[in-house]
């Protein structure tokens, strides 16, 4: 029983934050009018009609699928580059200054510059999703690598494994603890990264359907889009990053 009641009471305890939130949107919106501020009722009904239109959901699909492949590209080059960094110092320090330029420049830099050579379309998402992944992988892998006991390559040398079976059975368990953080963490940003992206960059998805309901001042629909890639972002969490860090 009190097992039970400690269970119940942390459930309450989750439960108070959001309901405090809501209370003070509901006070804020009262307070300044529909028109600066849409209540979450509003923004309820406009994301009910947002779910049942087919182009929100080619909208998030296309958001998908665009992190998805700028994680996957940006995660196979990271682990690549990573891995051979790892073995080799001066090929290190030779990639460390672009490593370290693609890790510092904020993704509004990338997005700019890709906005003037590739012009508006979907490949800037793509890009820019992939450049924000990339350097998370390389550090991570490079360093995994770095720690690894020397006398596990002499016993590779000796059993004459191939490059596939050395990165197989080799490298790719002993650093799987720590890469599982570093995908993690890639996982939880790219999905940002890519509707910032399509903001700014692109004709589609998610975040170029926030910068039209912000064009047309459209604040019911502007808020209920920004609901939607919350959750977005909340089932992302949940069905995949935390699982990666319990790794």
């Amino acid at each position: 029983m009190p097992s039970r009641q400690k269970g119940t009471s942390l459930s309450l305890w989750a439960l108070l934050p959001p309901l405090l939130f809501l209370l003070l949107w509901e006070i804020l919106a009262l307070a300044n009018g529909e028109r600066i501020l849409p209540s979450p009722q509003s923004t309820l009904r406009a994301l009910g009609g947002l779910m049942a239109n087919r182009a929100t959901w080619r909208s998030l699909l296309l958001t998908l699928l665009r992190g998805s492949g700028g994680l996957a590209l940006g995660g196979a080059a990271g682990l690549a580059l990573g891995t051979l960094c790892g073995r080799n110092p001066r090929l290190h320090d030779a990639l460390s200054p672009m490593v370290t330029l693609a890790q510092g420049c904020p993704p509004i830099v990338w997005i700019s510059l890709l906005m003037v050579w590739l012009s508006l379309g979907g490949a800037i998402p793509l890009a820019v999703s992939t450049i924000s992944v990339f350097p998370i992988l390389l550090i991570q892998t490079a360093n995994a690598v770095r720690g690894l006991d020397p006398r596990w390559f002499e016993v590779a040398v000796v059993y004459r494994l191939s490059p596939w079976q050395k990165w197989r059975h080799l490298l790719m368990p002993a650093i799987a603890h720590p890469l599982a953080g570093a995908f993690s963490y890639a996982c939880g940003i790219t999905w940002k990264v890519t509707a910032t992206a399509e903001f700014f960059g692109a004709t589609d998805g998610m975040g170029a359907q926030i910068y039209q309901s912000y064009h047309d001042l459209a604040l019911e629909r502007l808020f209920a889009w920004t609901l939607l890639i919350a959750l977005l972002g909340m089932a992302i969490d949940a069905l995949l990053v935390r699982r990666l860090r319990t790794l």
